[in-house]
């Protein structure tokens, strides 16, 4: 049997026995997250960045500084916040910190909801 235990500030413990107190939905609280963490200053939408562009990254496979290749998905972009360098890209520099212990599980899923989002607007448009 395999499972996660996640240790929590008693403050993060007693918000998520609440229920949280946030009237944002999860893409929103992890867009706040993003842009307070100073992720948009890297993560350019035009692709123009220090880091990749992430509109549309979700659900295509990408290539790894390994040769490896990867799908994104919700482990992918877990792992790609919490320990940025096991998924390194080949035409950036491993300049990403790690967010491990500063910032809590549930505001790592909220950036994962954030970048599942980011849908190119094609995408947005026809429904998909």
């Amino acid at each position: 049997m395999l499972g996660w235990v996640y240790v929590m500030s008693p403050a993060d413990y007693a918000a998520w026995l609440a229920g949280g107190s946030s009237s944002q939905s999860m893409q929103q609280a992890g867009e706040t997250i993003f842009n307070k963490l100073g992720c948009a200053s890297c993560h350019l939408s035009d692709g123009t960045g220090r880091g990749p562009s992430l509109v549309g990254i979700y659900g295509k496979e990408e290539a790894l500084k390994s040769g490896d290749k990867r799908l994104v998905d919700e482990a992918f972009i877990r792992q790609a916040i919490v320990n940025p360098n096991s998924v390194a890209l080949p035409k950036y520099p491993a300049i990403m910190p790690t967010f491990q212990g500063q910032i809590n599980e549930e505001q790592v899923l909220q950036l994962v909801a954030y970048v599942k989002s980011l849908a190119p607007e094609e995408r947005k448009t026809d429904g998909k």
